[in-house]
């Protein structure tokens, strides 16, 4: 399963179910929680967080907070198209070695967290 946190393109979301994910979306469930809501919500649903928010790395580095699995997408420079159609090709290449790290996708690809 993924969380995607509200700040998450819904044409990703989309792209995602049509790939046979079960998606759980922030923005249609439980707009406007608080970071550690979306994380706690995405731990027991042992859930892939997908974000686009830092903050989670504060949570996960510096607050020591538990996760399932955290992918942080750092594309904004590219077109959205491209953008969701990298993000897509990552989680479905890679989605069982993206839980319970903490990732970030960069134009140059993907870095893997030391936790």
């Amino acid at each position: 399963m993924i969380v995607a946190d509200e700040n998450i393109d819904a044409k990703l979301i989309a792209s995602l179910r049509a790939l046979d994910y079960e998606v759980f979306s922030i923005r249609e469930n439980n707009s406007g929680i608080s970071d550690e809501e979306v994380l706690q919500l995405a731990n027991n649903k042992n859930a892939l967080l997908i974000t686009e928010d830092s903050d989670f790395g504060t949570l996960v580095y510096q607050e020591r907070l538990d996760h399932s699995g955290i992918l942080f997408i750092r594309l904004s420079t590219m077109p959205r198209n491209e953008r969701i159609s990298e993000a897509c090709k990552l989680i479905a290449d890679n989605f069982e070695s993206l839980k319970n790290k903490y990732h970030v996708l960069t134009p140059l690809g993907i870095r893997p967290s030391l936790l």
